[in-house]
C-alpha cells in the first residue's frame, strides 16, 4: 500500500510542476480545470451527441439539438481558452487525475480513485483542441 501512496504523491507532484511551470495555480487546475470545464464539456458533449441522433430521428427535436449543440460548443470554448492560457497543454489534457476517498460511503479505509473524465480517454479533447489552436 504504501507504494501504492508514493505512486499517487509523484502523479501529483508531477502535475504540481506542471501547473507552476505554466503559472496556474495546482487549486485552480484541479478545482476549475478539471471538476468544472472537464466535467461539463462531457456531461453537454453527451447530451449534445444524444440529442443530435434524436433529430435525425424525428425534426420535432431541432430546438433541443440547436440548444444542446450551443451549450456544448461554449463548454468547449471554455475549455479551450483555459487552456490557451498554457504552453503545455498536452499534459493538462492526458494527465489522470486522482481523488482520495472511502471504498464505500461506509467505510472508514480510503483509497485513491482516478476521476473518470481524466486521463489518456481524452485524446479527442486533444485534437480537437490542436485543430482550434492551429486552425
Amino acid at each position: 500500500m504504501e507504494s501504492n501512496s508514493k505512486n499517487f504523491k509523484k502523479i501529483e507532484n508531477t502535475a504540481k510542476s506542471y501547473c507552476e511551470k505554466n503559472n496556474i495555480s495546482h487549486h485552480d487546475y484541479i478545482t476549475k480545470f478539471v471538476n468544472v470545464l472537464l466535467k461539463e464539456y462531457y456531461e453537454k458533449r453527451e447530451i449534445y451527441l444524444f440529442t443530435k441522433e434524436c433529430y435525425k430521428l424525428n425534426n420535432h427535436f431541432r430546438s433541443d439539438y440547436e440548444t444542446a449543440y450551443k451549450e456544448f460548443h461554449n463548454s468547449q470554448l471554455d475549455l479551450f481558452e483555459w487552456l490557451d492560457q498554457i504552453n503545455d497543454f498536452t499534459f493538462f489534457i492526458l494527465n489522470p487525475v486522482y481523488s482520495f476517498a472511502p471504498r464505500k460511503a461506509t467505510d472508514k479505509k480510503f483509497k485513491h480513485k482516478k476521476i473518470e473524465w481524466t486521463g489518456l480517454q481524452n485524446t479527442d479533447i486533444l485534437q480537437d483542441y490542436i485543430n482550434y489552436k492551429y486552425s
